[in-house]
């Protein structure tokens, strides 16, 4: 018992160690938080940049030395005429053009996902922020309560009513409540500097809570398959090994490959590109997997959504029946304060779970960015 308490103590010295986070007046909204964000991620603005150079190469023409090294016309006519010209060059040529069509498409739709991913990176943080000061609240509610047992608990220990040992474990489930709260201040402060991180900025401001309306998958017209078909279209990865297998093919063809700058011998050209359509293929596989993973998630966190609301229901019903024998004189306020709290934990319970599903609601809807998942 008393080695418990030592290491109690310990680890509340230890958490107030750790340097809290000051913030000035004012909320930061989310909309403020997106577009600070968005014009300080340098991935973005090399992303742009990228796009820019793309589409003014397609408006410029390719310069000719990044064509083939075969000429783009071959030899003189027996007159010494006109030279006519060179077919494979040409072929190199549109395959080139092609292959920059493709990049400037991958180009524009890895654009896309970053800003996306960031948008619902940032509804995630804000999410986890409220959740955590939600929690602040709820746990200083709880130590409030537990400390008023206690008051109870000591005088019935004087009068015989309970043990001491009763008595020493009401007070060190107190202590482990100021644990809770120390633990839960930290995890606030780290949240706070995830959101600095991706503003790429110092956030000084307590943040403006969102709200996320709940909506189950199938309000939201979201099916496995759909989401699936979606998420491997339009994933830049899949997208980039499309465009290069389809480039190898036609080199393949026209028998394009420069074999004296090539890794791979002439005979195992096809070799290499059953090994980019495996590696296709197993991409395909893995955001698969990635989207039934997340699709099985909402709907647990759907299933635990009912579960909760039946239960605040039922210990609801309980409270008020409690209430009638409160005001008849056969139970005490206490009593009924304590099932009001294990109500409104069931309650904070239920919102973080419903704006959590909101969260992973929304990177169905573009599920593209399930394939950029860490």
């Amino acid at each position: 018992m008393i080695l418990l308490k030592l290491k109690i103590t310990a680890l509340l010295l230890a958490f107030s160690l750790i340097p809290s986070l000051s913030f000035a007046s004012g909320k930061l909204t989310y909309e403020e938080a997106l577009k600070t964000s968005i014009n300080n991620n340098l991935s973005i603005e090399r992303g742009s940049d990228t796009v820019d150079n793309i589409q003014n190469t397609l408006q410029t023409g390719i310069p000719a030395q990044s064509l083939s090294n075969s000429s783009q016309y071959q030899g003189q006519g027996a007159q010494g005429g006109q030279y006519e010209p060179n077919p494979v060059s040409s072929i190199n040529q549109s395959i080139q053009y092609q292959t920059l069509l493709d990049n400037e498409q991958i180009s524009k739709q890895s654009l896309t996902v970053q800003k996306d991913a960031i948008e619902v990176n940032l509804k995630a943080i804000f999410v986890k922020i409220k959740n955590l000061e939600e929690n602040d609240k709820l746990i200083k509610e709880k130590i409030n309560n537990k400390n008023t047992n206690i008051g109870i608990s000591r005088v019935k220990y004087q009068k015989g009513v309970i043990s001491k040992i009763d008595l020493e474990n009401q007070e060190i489930e107190v202590e482990q409540l100021k644990n809770s709260l120390k633990e839960n201040k930290l995890q606030l402060d780290m949240a706070y500097k995830d959101l600095a991180n991706v503003m790429n900025t110092k956030v000084d401001r307590k943040i403006d809570y969102i709200s996320i309306p709940y909506k189950t998958l199938s309000q939201n017209g979201i099916s496995k398959e759909n989401v699936v078909g979606s998420a491997i279209s339009q994933a830049p990865t899949i997208m980039q090994q499309n465009s290069q297998i389809k480039q190898l093919e036609e080199k393949i063809k026209y028998s394009l490959i420069d074999y004296a700058n090539s890794s791979l011998p002439k005979e195992e050209s096809n070799t290499d590109l059953n090994i980019k359509d495996v590696d296709l293929r197993i991409s395909k596989q893995n955001i698969k997997n990635a989207v039934l993973d997340s699709v099985n998630s909402v709907e647990n966190i759907e299933t635990n959504v009912k579960n909760l609301q039946t239960q605040i229901d039922n210990a609801k019903r309980q409270a008020k029946n409690l209430k009638k024998l409160v005001d008849l004189g056969f139970k005490t306020k206490i009593d009924l304060e304590n099932l009001n709290l294990q109500i409104k934990e069931m309650e904070l319970q239920l919102e973080n779970a419903k704006s959590n599903h909101g969260v992973m609601i929304e990177r169905l809807k573009k599920p593209y960015l399930l394939s950029v998942q860490g």
